[in-house]
C-alpha cells in the first residue's frame, strides 16, 4: 500500500498519525498525481479522497491513475458536491470572507470545482474509464462542539495565515458570528451539518 501527496507536510502528518493494528504497511511517497512515480499497472485499486478537484488538470490526473491501474483494477474517487449542498463552506463565505478577503471564495471554488456530477462523469469518460458509476449523497457530519471545531478548523484552512493575522477582538467576533450562522445545525451541543459529496 502506497500513500501519495504533493505536500511533504501532509506526508509528515500521515507518518505521525497512529494507525489501527494491521498487517499492511504503508509507504508514504511525495509526488504529483499528474505524473506519478510508479510503473504501468502497479496497483489493483487507486483511492482518491478529496484531492482530484485540487489538481490543476484533473483529466491529466485521471489518465495517470488509469495508467498505474492493473487490468481490471478499480478507481474510487470522492469529491465534494456543489456548494449549495454544503452549508459550512457557504458560512465561510458569509462570515470569514469579509475579514480576510477573496482567498475564501477562491479556495472554496477550487474545493467544489467538481460539484457537477455530469461534468465529473464526462471527465472519467474522457479518460477512457469503463463502468463509471456516480453516487451523490448528502450526509450529516458531526464535528463536535461548535466553538472548538471553528477554532481548530480556522487554523487548518488554506487562508489560516490571514485569519491568524486578525486582532484578538476580531477573531472573537468572527468566531461568534460563525457559531450563530450555523446554530440551526447544533444538536445537543454538537455541531452537525450536512455535507454533500460525489462517490465515483
Amino acid at each position: 500500500m502506497v500513500g501519495l501527496d504533493l505536500n511533504e507536510s501532509m506526508l509528515i502528518k500521515a507518518r505521525e498519525t497512529p494507525r489501527l493494528e494491521s498487517a499492511v504497511t504503508v509507504e508514504w511517497r511525495q509526488g504529483d498525481a499528474q505524473s506519478m512515480p510508479f510503473d504501468y499497472s502497479s496497483f489493483d485499486v487507486v483511492l482518491v479522497l478529496q484531492a482530484l478537484q485540487f489538481c490543476p488538470e484533473p483529466a491529466v490526473a485521471l489518465r495517470e491513475m488509469r495508467r498505474v491501474l492493473a487490468p481490471g483494477g478499480s478507481l474510487v474517487v470522492c469529491a465534494w458536491g456543489p456548494l449549495e449542498d454544503n452549508p459550512y463552506p457557504v458560512a465561510q463565505i458569509n462570515i470569514v470572507e469579509p475579514y480576510v478577503g477573496g482567498a475564501v471564495r477562491t479556495s472554496l471554488a477550487a474545493a467544489h470545482s467538481l460539484g457537477n456530477a455530469e461534468e465529473l462523469r464526462n471527465l472519467f469518460n474522457c479518460a477512457n474509464f469503463s463502468h463509471v458509476e456516480i453516487r451523490s449523497e448528502i450526509r450529516e457530519t458531526p464535528v463536535g462542539p461548535a466553538k472548538e471545531f471553528f477554532q481548530g478548523h480556522f487554523a487548518a484552512l488554506p487562508y489560516a495565515n490571514a485569519i491568524a493575522a486578525l486582532s484578538d477582538d476580531t477573531l472573537k467576533t468572527m468566531l461568534s458570528e460563525s457559531i450563530l450562522e450555523l446554530d440551526d445545525y447544533v444538536v445537543e451541543g454538537i455541531l452537525e451539518f450536512p455535507t454533500g459529496a460525489h462517490l465515483v
